[in-house]
């Protein structure tokens, strides 16, 4: 008998992963519409104190992460029992260098 363990709801996501304050995030890749002034954003998250990079996002708003690191394809799994429950997380998925990540919708 063979068993797999599948997850209920897994995708394959374009993601920008960002470095905030000490925490590396992954947003997807089709919510970032372009670069905005740093002057201008919000810190991601409240994460990190002096951001360097400004994403613009699809609804107008400037988000402020301290780096770009990079973009990809990965496998983005829906988030386990209780991390549903928090507002802006959208899935976990794997970073090349095998740490689990989340990805967040802010």
């Amino acid at each position: 008998r063979v068993g797999i363990v599948a997850p209920v709801m897994a995708d394959l996501v374009r993601l920008t992963l960002v470095r905030a304050g000490d925490q590396v995030l992954g947003l997807r890749h089709a919510s970032i519409v372009g670069m905005g002034d740093v002057e201008l954003c919000e810190p991601l998250f409240d994460l990190c104190n002096d951001p360097a990079v400004g994403l613009k996002l699809g609804d107008g708003r400037i988000v402020g992460v301290d780096a770009l690191l990079e973009s990809g394809d990965f496998l983005v799994s829906a988030p386990p029992f209780p991390l549903h429950l928090l507002r802006h997380l959208r899935g976990t998925t794997v970073a090349p260098d095998g740490r689990i990540l989340l990805v967040v919708e802010p």
